[in-house]
């Protein structure tokens, strides 16, 4: 039995410029697995709707499932310390 593939390849990286919350897409990019690396400086994520933002230490790695990338926000936990975040996934296939 071969392997299956589910969808493409997404990769992207940000590196903050302001203490603003922002995030990787601004339009539709669904993902069916993501994996999430703060490589430098501690972020915090959430959502345009969820206020309360979850924070992760650089150096964290975090999975999310089935998500679209327009709706997740990042942002950077301490004023002026511009972090470094990557995102590997799955593309979700339409």
């Amino acid at each position: 039995m071969g392997i299956g593939f589910y969808g493409g390849v997404y990769t992207k990286q940000n590196i903050a410029s302001a203490d603003t919350p922002r995030r990787f897409e601004t339009s539709e990019k669904k993902l069916s697995h993501a994996i999430i690396e703060v490589e430098t400086h501690g972020q915090t994520f959430g959502t345009v709707s969820v206020y309360t933002y979850v924070y992760y230490a650089a150096g964290s790695k975090f999975d999310l499932y089935d998500i679209d990338l327009q709706s997740l926000y990042f942002a950077n936990h301490t004023a002026g310390s511009n972090g470094v975040v990557s995102i590997l996934g799955t593309l979700a296939e339409a």
